[in-house]
Order: structure tokens, then C-alpha cells, then sequence
């Protein structure tokens, strides 16, 4: 690995590097705490407004039925849902998206306590957390308006168990579990309807004197078909299925309750939700009852749902609830729509006077008269100037650290304080982009797509040229005028500042003034492209996938004969190549209606007859493939464990827990000789070991997985010791030698995130992101309890197998001689100036969901790639003391 005789690589870079991470905890700290801290509201249960009419309830009882994973478009289909459609015919058909953190207990929170949620509340998805502020369901649960001291209702929770951690109370709210884990598809459900029935019909629950008049069935079984089988035949079935067996509990609904049914969130084709896209944001609510009246609502948000038993049961309004009342819906005369809308007014005025007064973001010059929804704030969280002012602080405090720490005697302080306004340009640029990102929507993605690539070429040339042409590079300060010629139509501070990156370039290539000290125009390029791409938010590293495909196709040497071995196997790079290939152009659902990658993942998951084969083809030829690449092992010994790991997806398709259990007891031995041969072959351990990682990927995500994951391994291998293997040596020239450095820094992550766009996690290149936890596939979790897996196997066994052929990746270049200290470093130096852009995110939910993300995978990388250097740093020593105790 050998770089710690490189003279101006020295401590002084890790100090720098250290400088960076340690100034942006404060951002990480202040503005990271109030991103995912609980939305801030008043929990005083006196924090009401006094219904208007308190005595003029709107209906009796109400039955609200949450269909888990219900999309809008299928439920509002006659087809599907033809009893629904018919029963609101008369009734308010409402469409309205979830909040853009689409798990189930973010949802649910929402629609029932009309508190918005936090980036961080789905990661309690499976245990949420009522924020502790009156909601129309603990009012309705406790209220005594006739001062009997009885409550006047009676609330009751069944189905999925996320209503009933949120209510908790069993004292006066009872609850019927009816259901029985991921793999509940029917059961759950089919129970759930005998026990509404009963309750629709007045019996009270076991252990309870009085049956429920407000009933929430939040039924599961749908969202859990969804999962395992896509949005296909199964999945509408079941939509049909639910909609017959709601028909009869509709039947005998008392006319004078009110019945709404609703979903959580929606789903993609491929039966996932988590992110942020439209189509699993999109809901619908169906009502009809007394009061309600003909009515088509669009553009309502969740929260909204959250006012029904405030308005229904005359009860107060929470000044917590952050819903507006679908009025539209009621037929009411226009004297009470008006007092009700200035009910539901005061109560958002009386919120943003406690937000006023407690020191939170309120809006200014609001008043009782004159009503504005429109200022009410969304999902915004609100921009604080504390925020801002630690950003600012931040930049200009690591101006002034880098520059004391860089700077050494001799060197010409004009280059390192231009160096450093280049900074708080790039910086600046990327704050202004990010923060204008819905008006500037062109150059905000192009660029995030243009400089890794642009730098890629560039630095790849100048790290392998053994001359390097200043004079082509300097003209690439043309790109710069262009730069701000585009900015310009856009806008004008964006140009300005175009603009001043060009008059810094143009000073240091050409002031005659350094003298022999002038930087070097490739020097500069590679270190401004560089410090770009590592700040700016909208980088798509999965876009180095092009720049190493056109390296390989764009080289003749790729498709001549090899004779003298020099270069990688076309045996193992021309699958890589395709495999690229498909990634980069065929992955993209939006442009072309499906994406490749995600379709031969659930293809070759599927347990149709002919998929399966299918799957057990590729697993038997990638195998071949990456077995015989180097063609060191006998041609049968390839065949057998090819036709091994062939049958692993039939074994799969069987659907047996035995089976699964004799696969699960196989790769377990083989997890255990690769640890008993570590300490006598390590080569032998090694091959073990990745055999049974492939074969543990093919199980769970599927042969198109494990074949891509094979190509990766075995092509980086190669082409790491062979194409690339003048990265790993030290370059005299210095110029060309920054950019060796560079490339040993950014190929790693450039070759990870394509393997992760392989497994189908990634939209294409011009999706909105690339780091996406909706698109994670866990139909895995079911091997090995088929019946009722719990949360924790799910995780286990569905990201388990991703995780590990992950962190063999970068496994994978450490061992093969790359040193990968820089790729540690680059990745911590995104994740610290990522963490400075915070303050101008909580606005913006796309971007807290890209940054918080970002943030994540980044950390774990770098904590993944620590973890190695460390592991070295022991091997290091162990190996001296050896040597001296010899």
C-alpha cells in the first residue's frame, strides 16, 4: 500500500481531514438534533378549541377501516373495489397524500394524532410513539359531555397492533389483535372481520361492559401481499377479497354512524414503500353517513383525517392537530361551514401563538379575521437562524483551521487563500442550489450527473498520462463560461459566482506572479471537480458506472486479443460490461416503464415454474463464470458448485420451512469451515467464504443478484491487479500522482454504488436519488419461517446477505493491494460538509430524505472501511512484534 512515504501526504492531511469532521458537529448536533427531534406542539390537555356547536353532534358512532398498502388508483377502481365505489357514490370521495415518509407508523401517527412526523420516527416503524398532544381519539375516548360520569363513546382498536400502541389505555379502549406477522396474508384479516362484525352488531369485547360506537380495523394483510407478490393478479384478488368481506359489515352499519375507509400509504409495482414517491404517497379516503353529502376533495394531506371525530362528535379541536377539515365533505348550511372553518382557523392561530411564544418557527402577521391557509406550513419543519448561523460560522471557522494547518513555510499564500474562497464557493453554490432546487431543477440534477463524470475522465487521464497536457487543460476554463452563461438564465447569483470560479481560474493558470509556484492547471481541475463533488448535495455517484463503461468500450484493447495476459478475461468482463450496461441505461422506470434491474430481481424470485428455472440457468452460469475465470481449477470442480448453487432457487420455490431450514444448515457449515480454514489456508477460507456469501444472496434476493454480485467480484478482482494496477504504485510526477490518489479515493465508491444500482436499489440516472430505503427487497425474511417471521429475522435474513457482500466489496480492493485510507477520507469529507447543508433542509422534505440517507450510508461505509484500516493497523503490529520477538 505504500503511500506513507508520499512527502506532501503527510499529517498534516489527516489533521485537515480531522479539522473538517470535528467542525461540523456542531451542525450535526444542533440542526441534526432539531431535524429529528419530535415536531414541537402544545401537549396541555387544555390546548383546545371549543367546538362551536358542542351539542349538535354530526353522527353517532364511526367506523374508520385503514386497508394497509392500499393504492389510491386500485381502490378507487370499480373493478377491484366495486362495493366501495357504489357505497360512495353518494358519499365524499377524498384524495390526499401521506406524509413523504411512507412507513405504516408514520402514517397512521399522522392521520390519527395530526402531529407531522420526523425523518427519524421511521425507524419506529414497528413501535410508535404517540407525541403526548390531545387527538380526536383520546378526546373521544374520555369525553363526558353530559357530565353522567360516563363517557359518552366507547373507541375500539383491531387488527394491526400500531393504533394500540398509540393507545395504549386497555382500561377504556379495548383491543383485538388480528395479527400474526409479515407472512399474515389471510388470516389476520378473516379474523378481524368476525370480531368487527361483532362489535358493529353491539357486543361488547371480552373483558368490557360496552360495545364500540367508534371503531378504528386497521387490516394488514393486503400491505403483506403487496409485499411478497408485487401489485399484480394476487394482490388485486385480495383488494376484491376485502372489498366483499367490507360489504357485509357494511350491511349492518347503523345509518347513523358514519363510515370512512382509507390506506396508509400506497405501494410500488414491486410491492415496496418507505420513500417518498408519488405513487405511495397517494391515498384516498372514502365517507359516507349522516351529514356527508356528494363530494369530490383533491389536494388534502393525511393530517386532514385527523379533525373527523373532533367535527363528527362535537368535540374540542387540539390546537395540536395540524389538519384542515374537508368541509367540502358535510352538508351543512353555509352559517355553520363558516363557523366551523373559523373554529378549525383559531386552532391553527392559537398553535402559532404557542409556537411564538415557546420559540419556535411560527408564521408572522396571521390573525383571527382574515383566514390564509395557504401560510400554514406543510411538511416544512421551518428554517432556523440558528441553523443558518452555524453553517455560516462553520464554512468561514474551516477557512481559517485548513489555512494555519495547510500552510507551510515557503508556500504562496495567494494560492492557498484562492484555494479557500474556491471553497466557500463551491459550498456557497451548493447551499443556493439546493435551497432554489424547484426553480432550478435543470442545472441541479445536470450537474450531479456532469462533474462525476467530468471528473472521472479527467483525473483518470492526468493519473495514467506519463506527460500531462497543461494547455488542453487550461481551456477547460472555457467550461466555466458556459457554466455561467446557463446560470445566468437561471440565476443571477449562481453566475456571479460562476463567475468568480472563473476569474480564480483564469489568475492562478496564468499570473505571472507565482512564478514557479503557479499551480498547474490539471492540479487545480482535479481539486475543484474533486471538493464539488464530495459538497454537493444532488451527487450521483452511481453515475461512475457510464465513466467506467465508455473506459472499457471506448478502449480497442477491450475487444482485441489478449495473448500475453495483461488484461482482464473477456470471460468475466464482457458480462460486467453488459451488466453496466443495463444499469445505466435500462434502470430508469420513468423513462421506460420498468426498470431492468428491479424486474430480473423479482423475476428470478418468483416461484412460477418457468422463473425458476430461469433463475437456477443464471445461477448455474454466473457461477461457471466467476469459478473458471482465472481458469485455476478443473472444469468440473466449476460445474459442481455451479449446479450447487443452481439449485438453491428451487429449493427456494419449494415455499418449506424443512427445506429452508436444510439450505440455512448447509450454508452454516460453510460459514464454519471458512472460519476453520482461516487460521491454516486463508486463501482457501477466503473462497469459502464468498461462495457461501453468493449463495446466501441467491437465496434471499434472488439468481439475478448473485449473478450480478459473481461479475462485480471477479471482474474488480482482475481488473484491480491488471488495468488498474498503475493506481497502485506511486506516480514521480506530482501532478499526475494527485490524481492516482484521487481515483484510489472515488473507483471503490463509484464500483460499490453500481453493484448496489444492480441489485435494483437505485431508479436510474435521472432519478431524484440514489440512495433509497423503500426500494429494499426483504422477501428473504420469510426463508426460514414462512409462517410468522419476526421483525428482527426479516431484517436478518432479507438485508443480512446485502449487507455482507457489501462490506466484502471494499474487502475486495484492500486485499488486492489498494489502499483505501483515501476512499475513508473522501467519504467522512462528504459526510461532514453534508451535515453543514442541513440548515437549509428542514423546508424541504426531498432533501431531508437525500441528506439524512446520504448521511447514513456514507457513515456506514466510512465506518466499514475504518473498521479494515484498523483491523491493518493490528495486523501491522502483531507482524512487527513477531518479527522482533524472533
Amino acid at each position: 500500500m505504500g503511500e506513507e512515504s508520499i512527502s506532501w501526504l503527510n499529517n498534516k492531511y489527516h489533521k485537515a481531514v480531522l479539522a473538517i469532521v470535528i467542525i461540523s458537529l456542531p451542525s450535526f448536533l444542533i440542526t441534526g438534533d432539531y431535524i429529528v427531534s419530535d415536531s414541537p406542539n402544545p401537549t396541555d390537555e387544555m390546548a383546545v378549541e371549543p367546538n362551536p356547536f358542542p351539542d349538535e353532534p354530526l353522527s353517532e358512532g364511526l367506523l374508520f377501516v385503514v386497508l394497509d398498502g392500499g393504492r389510491r388508483a386500485e381502490m378507487s377502481n370499480s373493478e377491484y373495489m366495486p362495493n366501495l365505489n357504489r357505497r360512495v357514490a353518494d358519499g365524499a370521495y377524498m384524495e390526499m397524500l401521506s406524509n413523504p415518509i411512507t412507513m405504516t407508523a408514520v402514517c397512521v401517527k399522522e392521520m390519527a394524532t395530526g402531529v407531522p412526523s420526523r425523518p427519524n420516527e421511521g425507524l419506529n416503524n414497528f413501535h410508535p410513539v404517540h407525541p403526548g398532544t390531545p387527538d380526536g381519539w383520546n378526546l373521544v375516548s374520555t369525553h363526558d359531555g353530559d357530565g353522567d360520569g360516563e363517557y359518552d363513546h366507547t373507541f375500539g382498536i383491531l387488527g394491526d397492533y400500531v393504533w394500540k400502541d398509540l393507545y395504549p389505555d386497555r382500561e377504556i379502549i379495548p383491543f383485538a389483535k388480528h395479527r400474526y406477522g409479515h407472512a399474515d396474508y389471510y388470516q389476520g384479516d378473516e379474523e378481524g372481520f368476525v370480531e368487527l362484525k361483532s362489535w358493529v352488531e353491539g357486543n361488547p369485547p371480552e373483558g368490557y361492559d360496552r360495545a364500540p360506537n367508534v371503531i378504528v380495523a386497521h387490516l394488514a394483510g393486503l400491505d403483506s401481499v403487496g409485499h411478497r407478490y408485487g401489485v399484480g393478479e394476487t394482490y388485486l384478488e385480495k383488494l376484491t377479497m376485502l372489498d366483499d368481506s367490507l360489504e357485509e359489515i357494511f350491511r349492518i352499519v347503523p345509518e347513523s354512524w358514519t363510515v370512512v375507509v382509507t390506506s396508509d400509504h400506497g405501494l410500488t409495482d414491486s410491492g415496496q414503500h418507505g420513500a417518498p414517491d408519488m405513487i405511495i404517497r397517494e391515498t384516498a379516503a372514502f365517507m359516507w353517513g349522516p351529514n356527508i353529502k356528494k363530494a369530490v376533495i383533491k389536494d388534502m394531506v393525511q393530517r386532514d383525517l385527523a379533525t373527523l371525530p373532533s367535527i363528527l362528535f362535537s368535540l374540542p379541536f387540539p390546537h395540536a392537530v395540524h389538519g384542515k377539515i374537508p368541509l367540502e365533505a358535510f352538508d351543512l348550511s353555509d352559517e355553520k361551514i363558516a363557523a366551523y372553518e373559523q373554529w378549525n382557523w383559531d386552532a391553527a392561530l392559537a398553535r402559532n401563538s404557542w409556537m411564538e411564544e415557546n420559540g419556535h418557527n411560527y408564521v408572522e402577521g396571521l390573525s383571527s379575521d382574515n383566514i390564509e391557509w395557504n401560510k400554514i406550513p406543510g411538511n416544512e419543519i421551518g428554517i432556523r437562524g440558528i441553523d443558518i448561523f452555524v453553517t455560516i460560522f462553520s464554512i468561514l471557522l474551516l477557512s481559517i483551521v485548513l489555512y494555519r494547518i495547510l500552510k507551510e513555510d515557503g508556500d504562496n499564500p495567494k494560492i492557498m487563500i484562492m484555494d479557500l474562497v474556491t471553497l466557500q464557493l463551491l459550498f456557497t453554490t451548493s447551499i443556493i442550489l439546493a435551497y432554489k432546487r424547484e426553480d432550478l431543477t435543470g442545472i441541479y440534477y445536470t450537474l450531479g450527473l456532469f462533474i462525476p463524470i467530468a471528473f472521472f475522465a479527467i483525473t483518470y487521464y492526468t493519473a495514467k498520462a506519463d506527460r500531462v497536457n497543461e494547455n488542453q487543460l487550461k481551456k477547460l476554463a472555457y467550461i466555466y463560461v458556459i457554466l455561467a452563461i446557463t446560470l445566468l438564465y437561471y440565476e443571477y447569483r449562481l453566475a456571479l459566482l460562476a463567475i468568480a470560479l472563473l476569474g480564480i481560474a483564469y489568475y492562478i493558470t496564468k499570473s505571472n506572479h507565482l512564478d514557479e509556484r503557479k499551480r498547474n492547471a490539471s492540479q487545480t481541475c482535479i481539486a475543484t471537480m474533486m471538493a464539488f463533488m464530495l459538497i454537493y448535495v444532488e451527487t450521483r455517484f452511481t453515475v461512475i458506472a457510464f465513466a467506467i463503461l465508455l473506459l472499457f468500450v471506448l478502449d480497442k484493447k477491450t475487444f482485441l486479443p489478449d495473448k500475453e495476459n495483461e488484461r482482464t478475461s473477456k470471460f468475466i468482463l464482457y458480462p460486467l460490461l453488459g451488466v453496466l450496461f443495463t444499469t445505466v441505461f435500462y434502470s430508469d422506470h420513468r423513462i421506460h416503464g420498468f426498470s431492468a434491474n428491479r424486474k430480473m430481481i423479482f423475476w428470478t424470485l418468483s416461484y412460477d415454474f418457468g422463473m425458476v428455472m430461469m433463475a437456477a440457468a443464471i445461477a448455474f452460469v454466473s457461477t461457471l463464470i466467476y469459478a473458471t475465470r482465472n481458469k485455476d481449477i478443473p472444469l468440473t470442480n466449476g460445474i459442481a458448485i455451479s449446479a450447487t448453487m443452481a439449485t438453491i432457487p428451487v429449493m427456494v420455490s419449494q415455499n418449506s420451512n424443512t427445506v429452508d431450514w436444510i439450505m440455512l444448515s448447509v450454508l452454516c457449515i460453510g460459514f464454519a469451515m471458512s472460519i476453520y480454514n482461516y487460521f491454516s489456508n486463508k486463501k482457501l477460507s477466503s473462497i469459502i467464504f464468498h461462495y457461501c456469501a453468493f449463495a446466501w444472496l441467491i437465496m434471499s434476493w434472488g439468481a439475478w443478484a448473485g449473478a450480478t454480485s459473481m461479475f462485480f467480484f471477479g471482474a474488480t478482482e482482475s481488473i484491480i491487479n491488471k488495468e488498474w494496477d498503475f493506481l497502485k504504485t506511486r506516480n514521480e510526477n506530482k501532478k499526475s500522482d494527485l490524481s492516482r490518489l484521487a481515483m484510489l479515493a472515488i473507483i471503490p465508491i463509484g464500483m460499490w454504488y453500481a453493484w448496489w444500482a444492480t441489485l435494483g436499489q437505485t431508479e436510474g440516472l435521472f432519478h431524484t436519488r440514489e440512495i433509497n430505503p423503500g426500494n429494499l427487497i426483504l422477501r428473504g425474511g420469510y426463508i426460514g419461517d414462512r409462517i410468522s417471521p419476526s421483525n428482527t429475522w426479516v431484517g436478518f435474513m432479507g438485508a443480512g446477505p446485502a449487507v455482507l457482500v457489501g462490506i466484502m466489496f471494499f474487502n475486495l480492493f484492500r486485499t488486492n493491494g489498494w489502499d483505501i485510507r483515501f476512499t475513508f477520507m473522501a467519504i467522512i469529507i462528504r459526510v461532514s460538509f453534508l451535515a453543514m447543508q442541513l440548515s437549509i433542509s428542514p423546508d424541504f422534505p426531498r432533501i431531508v430524505f437525500k441528506l439524512v440517507w446520504d448521511i447514513l450510508f456514507c457513515a456506514l461505509i466510512a465506518g466499514v472501511t475504518l473498521s479494515y484500516m484498523l483491523y491493518d493497523k493490528w495486523l501491522n503490529k502483531n507482524s512487527i512484534k513477531t518479527s522482533s520477538g524472533m
